[in-house]
This record gives C-alpha cells, structure tokens and sequence, in this order.
C-alpha cells in the first residue's frame, strides 16, 4: 500500500537555492574523512574525585588539549576561507574564555579564585569542544536524485527514507554552514538549540507500533527537518545578515 505524498514535501526555492547547492557539495568532499574518531575523553594523572588547585589545571590542561585536537581535526576539511572564519571564531572563543574565566574581585594569589578559573576554563573547552565536533561533515553523502521519485514509488517507504536520508543531509550541513557563519557566542546558543532539537525529533519520531509505524516514522522526520530549515532561515539567518547582535 503507498502513502500519499505529504504536501510539505515540496520544497521550498530557498532550499534549492545555489548557495544551498554549493554548501552540500563543498561538504559531501569532505565527509568521509570527517569521521576520525569520537572525541577523546580528557586525560589526567589526577583521581576523578580530586580537587587540589594542581588537579584542576591538570584536567584543565587536558580539556584544552582535546579541543586543540577537535580543532586541527576540523580545520583540516575547511576550504581556505572557512579555515580562516573557523579560526577567527577560535580566537574570539579564548578572549571570551580569558575574561569569564579570569577572576577580577579577588587577588591573583587566591587559592579558591585559581580553582574556580581552572574549573571555569574546563567546562568553557568542553562546551567548545562539542560544539566543534558537531560541525564535522555527514560522513554519507545523501542520495542522487534523493527528492524526486519515479511515479510508481511516489510514497513508498524505500522513496520516503531517499527523500528523508537527503533532507537530514541538507539540514546538517546547512547547520555547519550557519554556525560558521555566526559569532561564537551566537553560535554556542545555536548548537544548543540543535541539540534540543535533534532530542525533540527523537522523542517524537519513535516506532509506536501502529500499522505502517516505520513510513509514520521517516514522514515525521521529513516534517520536522523542513520545520527546522524554516527556522534556521526565520531565527538565524537574519542574525547573520545583522552581524548576530542579541
């Protein structure tokens, strides 16, 4: 039995636009390198449970480390000119990082002021570290044609998953893309936003057992990775025409 073709599986121009286009095949190069390796967890000589001055920069020292990697791993699949954005965010990144995290009403010497900057300056390289990862290339390049269907297999669930492989495809790179584009700060609440998303989208599309389950499924991941193109184009692309001011 075929589905009918949901009406909000038509694009929108934006979507196929040019710029769009060439953002997904710039990253579709560098997909499959993209995938290293999962980020290291930091290492240290400390136990977990220590929280001597020492320790704390040590683990500091080593989220840092972690980053740098994230970082060089990165930059390694960014053409020239995103190389250059990618590390011009990195050095507003450590100016916002050196001035959150460097105490201003206690004295330079002061042992709980020095454990909360190290603490500070680990949390900051964690957060900047996942934000890097998840700017890594997909590591499949969606479907040729993955959109457009034969008549015959019009709502079928084989066109259904083509249809939602490259609409995720689009999403993802449409999000590196964007929070390339935007200033840091700006950027961080951006990846906060997509993780809640990518949550929501995983609560809300799960198997329920009902009959067709599996084409419901991938028909609400469709819906909900065109919602999130409009938002992207409705929340944040303005903040990048404007230079992201709050």
């Amino acid at each position: 039995m075929r589905l009918r073709q949901p009406p909000y599986l038509k694009l929108s121009p934006w979507f196929r636009s040019r710029r769009v286009g060439a953002v997904l095949l710039c990253l579709a190069a560098a997909g499959v390198a993209a995938q290293e390796g999962a980020v290291q967890p930091a290492r240290s000589a400390c136990d977990p449970g220590q929280t001597h001055l020492l320790c704390l920069n040590e683990k500091a020292a080593a989220t840092e480390a972690v980053l740098e990697h994230s970082l060089k791993k990165l930059d390694k699949l960014m053409p020239p000119e995103r190389s250059e954005q990618l590390q011009a965010r990195q050095r507003d990144w450590a100016l916002r990082r050196d001035r959150e995290c460097t105490p201003t009403d206690r004295p330079a010497s002061d042992s709980n002021a020095l454990a909360q900057a190290a603490l500070c300056r680990s949390k900051m390289a964690m957060q900047r570290t996942e934000l890097l990862e998840s700017l890594q290339p997909p590591a499949q390049q969606p479907p040729e044609d993955g959109l457009d269907c034969a008549d015959a297999q019009k709502g079928t669930l084989a066109c259904l998953k083509r249809q939602q492989a490259t609409i995720e495809y689009g999403v993802h790179v449409l999000y590196i893309s964007m929070a390339l584009d935007l200033p840091e700060f700006q950027a961080e609440r951006f990846h906060t936003e997509q993780k809640h998303w990518l949550e929501e989208r995983e609560q809300s599309c799960r198997l329920n057992g009902y009959v067709h389950e599996k084409e419901d499924q991938v028909i609400c991941q469709l819906r909900m990775g065109l919602e999130r193109v409009k938002a992207y184009r409705q929340d944040w692309q303005p903040l990048i025409k404007a230079g992201a001011k709050p």
